[in-house]
């Protein structure tokens, strides 16, 4: 069975399915955990986004993300406690990858708004 492996987490699941657990079979169902809570994290972020602002939502994203690399790092070769962590990293991810982008058109329309100057097509 193939697995989707989101880029950014590849290199270190594969690390640990293979270096550290030993069973590179796991690399499919510890990537599927993460990108499964992220999507379903998803559908929760817009709630957040209206009570606390699209930057601390990132912070958020970021310090979850973080944690789960914590946990990840303090695991061993437990992997349930891996499951755990990367279902945390999927969760910061959720964050961050929701508003990147919406941040991006805000600095353009920080910058028209600051200078006056609006570009047109």
């Amino acid at each position: 069975m193939k697995y989707f492996i989101n880029n950014k987490d590849a290199g270190a699941i594969v690390y640990y399915a293979q270096v550290i657990l030993k069973d590179k079979e796991l690399v499919g169902p510890l990537s599927t955990i993460m990108n499964v809570a992220q999507i379903l994290a998803m559908f929760f972020v817009a709630g957040f986004i209206k009570r606390y602002d699209k930057r601390n939502v990132i912070v958020a994203g970021s310090l979850l993300t973080i944690i789960g690399y914590v946990a990840m790092l303090i695991a061993g070769t437990s992997v349930s406690l891996l499951f755990i962590g990367n279902a945390i990293k999927g969760i910061g991810g959720a964050g961050i990858a929701s508003c990147m982008f919406a941040m991006v058109s805000d600095t353009i329309e920080y910058g028209e708004w600051r200078t006056g100057c609006v570009l047109k097509d």
